[in-house]
């Protein structure tokens, strides 16, 4: 099929009014944007300008490889090593963070708390999130009294973790880790419309408003949250072209750090796990996926790399109530055709909450 005729039918299967905010779906091969399509518009302002190459969304958790590209490159760099307990560069956690490595959280096998439960003993809000930047959050989870699981034991998805992840990142550099991820990683790479926000009032060109659904309708919504690690990261269509490129093994970067991302974490008992440094490494119609997808308030996200076909697809919405993870499947399918055995489980079938791998 015509690859761009296939970014057409994607987003027109799912998205029907263009008058809207909607998405832009394409698909990414030797850093460049070879098929593309757009529906809706960057605001709810008729006169805002439609969705583009160069729109800058919200990805939400996409951006957890980054941060898995970011703990690499500083591992490279003898700042950090995957093997060292969180609490070398984080002392203030309590002593029920001891045993937890870098590697660990990488993984989500470290059995970090969840943020909430401690915030509501805190005497926060429920939308205590609202506002808060990156140390804020460490904040709220240093005084944790106990894991959620002894670490190691199980897979179990951890946005805390990520933000643990970044402190740690920027306690061993010395930088902000916007600053590591901007200088280390963003730059060589050329996604220069990509950065972390960490100050929700820092101008950023081309970033789209996001917008919730709801019965009555889509309204654009706005927060003032600033954590970084598991999400805040802003990027567009043009830089995830980089960023696929980055996966190839050919970008600045080489071959060795995204390999590192893609190999699965182990568990105490020896068994494996499909979750890498940031991704999910599985099986999609019988091909190999490196994936993740991003859900924040008024955005969506997902990118999904397949390394033998050495193509990506990615879809990004700015609002959150169409269904990016099928329009991007639709368009995988469409584009790799005969490449794929259409026998053979999606990746929507193929994916495990608990990220073992089959035995």
């Amino acid at each position: 099929m015509n690859l761009d005729k296939a970014s057409e039918i994607a987003l027109e299967t799912w998205i029907g009014r263009a008058q809207e905010p909607g998405a832009i779906v394409g698909i990414l091969q030797r850093g460049s944007v070879i098929s593309w399509n757009a529906i809706g518009f960057a605001t709810m302002d008729r006169t805002a300008e439609h969705l583009g190459l160069q729109s800058v969304f919200y990805v939400a958790s996409l951006a957890k490889q980054f941060t898995g590209a970011c703990a690499a490159l500083a591992e490279d760099a003898d700042m950090l090593r995957g093997q060292d307990q969180i609490r070398k560069y984080l002392p203030e956690l309590s002593v029920a963070f001891d045993g937890v490595t870098i590697e660990q959280l990488l993984h989500h096998t470290a059995g970090t708390p969840k943020a909430d439960p401690l915030a509501a003993a805190l005497g926060l809000p429920v939308t205590w999130w609202d506002g808060r930047g990156l140390w804020d959050l460490i904040a709220v989870l240093k005084d944790a009294p106990a894991l959620a699981a002894p670490p190691g034991l199980r897979h179990a998805y951890s946005n805390e973790g990520y933000w643990l992840l970044a402190a740690a990142i920027e306690r061993a550099s010395s930088v902000s880790f916007t600053s590591f991820a901007r200088d280390r990683l963003f730059a060589p790479l050329r996604m220069y419309s990509s950065r972390f926000r960490d100050d929700p009032y820092a101008p950023q060109p081309n970033l789209v408003d996001g917008h919730a659904g709801g019965a009555g309708g889509l309204r654009k919504v706005q927060t003032h949250f600033h954590g970084v690690g598991d999400g805040g990261l802003l990027t567009n269509l043009e830089d995830l072209a980089q960023w696929d490129l980055f996966w190839s093994g050919n970008s600045a970067l080489g071959p060795s750090i995204p390999a590192r991302l893609r190999k699965g974490g182990c568990l105490k008992d020896g068994s494996r796990i499909t979750y890498g440094w940031g991704v999910s490494v599985r099986l999609h119609r019988g091909l190999t996926i490196i994936s993740h997808g991003g859900n924040y308030i008024g955005f969506l996200a997902k990118f999904v790399r397949f390394p033998d076909a050495d193509l990506s697809v990615a879809c990004l919405a700015n609002r959150d109530d169409v269904n990016v993870d099928a329009i991007a499947r639709d368009l995988a399918d469409m584009a790799l055709g005969d490449a794929l055995d259409h026998m053979q489980p999606s990746w929507a079938e193929t994916y495990r909450e608990d990220a073992r791998a089959d035995v």
